[in-house]
């Protein structure tokens, strides 16, 4: 499919059509399917329409290559003014940076569009589940200081959430293996008394504390040496000797095994459910609170950002509007493909044309390049934090 047929197939226009009329359509065409990928944003099609943007607008440049060479057809006869031979030039030379920039602009004029919408659509989903009052929350206040203290939360709390999964599979390990520590424990205070069970047990609990789990079972040997008192059940002792070997050994095997779980802030081991339960229970309160400023300024946290999308998108107004951009390369494109006949219409090309593409190119379009930098952070940003939200929930 040639060039015209391209053309005419995408935007209906009829062959021959005047750049202008071209050009028109193709401002129609871009804007409408902006909108259209604002509506229905899509990260795993970006790529594709970011590449479709560039192909309308490779065509039409193409287009109206074509259709220089035959308006130079049609003025062969027409002479230029001496002057104009060397605006000419310079307006070949910046002819392909222009084009470039254009494209550049309009992909970037689209992903402002899709961020727009990504934001839009969790705002919309925000507003149908949420529990608070989406008008109340509108009018909550946004500073920076917001801002560092809604990401300081966020990062507090995954970090929260991380600590406390490895509790809970320290209650995991310590629900199996307490059982085995109660039963040793009864077994041993059912044949000595409260002074003679600390002297005996102390050292295996330090060496347990520590994590020197090898110094814990030996400590166990001092069993083997207990006596009955005089009025003991021989037969009762041994067996609650041995029952509370069994017990401690088999307690000291699962935790052990699960110690990488088992570790406090300060490197030592919980040895107890009551122990986990009781920090496990602080952070969840931790992280409830933080969990409700989240949750109080999320909708204010989503409305900066779109402000701040929006911020971006009149910065690129800035350089120009798609409509603007367009009206100087058709300009521009004229003064190359028809006579410049008179010193009036010289100064008038170099003025009001080439002179305006120089100072785009001479800096203005490099703030394209900052402003996706910063669209780019944003958005990353407001992914992470909005993954960060619906994980809470």
């Amino acid at each position: 499919m040639n060039t015209q047929e391209q053309i005419t197939q995408i935007l209906g226009i009829e062959a021959g059509a005047d750049i202008s009329a071209v050009g028109s359509k193709i401002i129609e065409h871009i804007k409408s399917y902006c909108q259209a990928v604002q509506t229905k944003p899509k990260e795993k099609t970006a790529k594709v329409e970011d590449a479709a943007i560039k192909k309308i607008y490779e065509i039409f440049f193409e287009y109206s290559r074509m259709w220089a060479s035959e308006e130079k057809l049609k003025h062969k006869k027409e002479k230029d003014d001496p002057s104009a031979a060397r605006l000419k030039e310079r307006a070949a030379e910046v002819l392909s940076d222009l084009q470039q920039n254009i494209i550049n602009y309009a992909q970037c004029y689209l992903r402002l569009h899709r961020a727009s919408g990504f934001i839009h659509k969790e705002m919309k989903i925000f507003e149908k589940a949420s529990s608070i009052d989406v008008l109340k929350a509108e009018k909550i206040p946004w500073t920076s200081d917001t801002g560092m203290l809604l990401q300081k939360y966020r990062k507090e709390r995954k970090s929260l959430k991380a600590e406390t999964d490895i509790l809970n599979a320290a209650l995991d390990v310590l629900q199996e293996a307490e059982p085995h520590f109660v039963e040793a424990e009864e077994a041993i205070n059912s044949i000595l008394n409260e002074k003679k069970v600390e002297e005996n047990i102390r050292p295996f609990r330090t060496a347990m504390r520590s994590k020197d789990f090898n110094k814990a079972r030996k400590s166990l040997k001092v069993l083997d040496d207990l006596k009955p008192g005089f009025a003991q059940n021989k037969a009762k002792f041994t067996e609650g000797v041995q029952t509370a070997k069994d017990g401690f050994l088999a307690y000291i095997d699962i935790i052990d095994k699960g110690q990488e779980n088992l570790i406090d802030a300060e490197g030592k081991i919980y040895l107890r459910e009551k122990e986990v339960s009781m920090v496990a229970k602080s952070k969840s309160k931790e992280i409830e609170s933080k969990s409700s400023f989240i949750e109080k300024y999320h909708q204010s946290y989503m409305d900066y950002k779109n402000r701040e999308i929006s911020h971006l998108k009149d910065k690129l107004l800035v350089i120009g509007s798609i409509e603007s951009l367009m009206t100087l390369y058709i300009q521009l494109m004229r003064g190359l493909a028809r006579p410049i006949t008179d010193m009036k219409a010289v100064r008038e090309y170099e003025h009001e044309v080439i002179e305006k593409v120089n100072y785009l190119l001479g800096g203005q379009f490099q703030e394209i390049h900052n402003i996706e930098n910063r669209l780019e952070r944003s958005m990353k940003d407001f992914v992470v934090s909005i993954e960060d939200y619906k994980s809470a929930k």
